[in-house]
């Protein structure tokens, strides 16, 4: 990494393969590698504490200094008790929501309320991430 990286080192490594190489190695020794692991780890490229979330967001260089697509991996938000309103507007943004500043705020509220363990991650081509929008909107209505 540091060669093609730091160096720009010729090479014909194909290095967007190398989440994948890693999950095939795995399968053949049975070591499962640990999830804080850089660049292949599942949690490499995870993302949800506040402020956090907010800088990848808005400059996703900030926290990856590799990109997760140039070595096969991919980016995951989570959505929980340490999201704020930024994290919240994303979400409502992902699911195709109007995203105003109170809605965001309000959702935030919501999800601060989830305990540690309650929420780990939503995955988004679920229907849970509309139930929880709907939810909020619905306790706001009858405020």
């Amino acid at each position: 990494m540091a060669l093609h990286y730091l160096y720009k080192s010729p090479n014909d490594f194909r290095l967007d393969m190398l989440a994948d190489l890693s999950r095939v190695i795995e399968q053949y020794t049975n070591i499962k590698p640990y999830d804080s692991k850089p660049i292949v780890g599942s949690s490499a490229y995870k993302h949800k504490a506040g402020t956090h979330l907010a800088a990848v967001l808005k400059n996703p260089a900030a926290y990856e200094p590799i990109t997760p697509r140039d070595v096969g991996n991919r980016r995951r938000i989570v959505f929980g008790e340490l999201a704020g309103k930024t994290g919240a507007g994303h979400l409502m943004t992902v699911l195709g929501l109007k995203k105003d500043a109170a809605s965001a705020k309000s959702i935030a509220k919501g999800l601060k309320n989830l305990r540690m363990g309650d929420l780990l991650e939503i995955p988004l081509e679920d229907k849970t991430e509309r139930k929880i929008i709907n939810d909020e909107k619905v306790r706001k209505s009858r405020k």
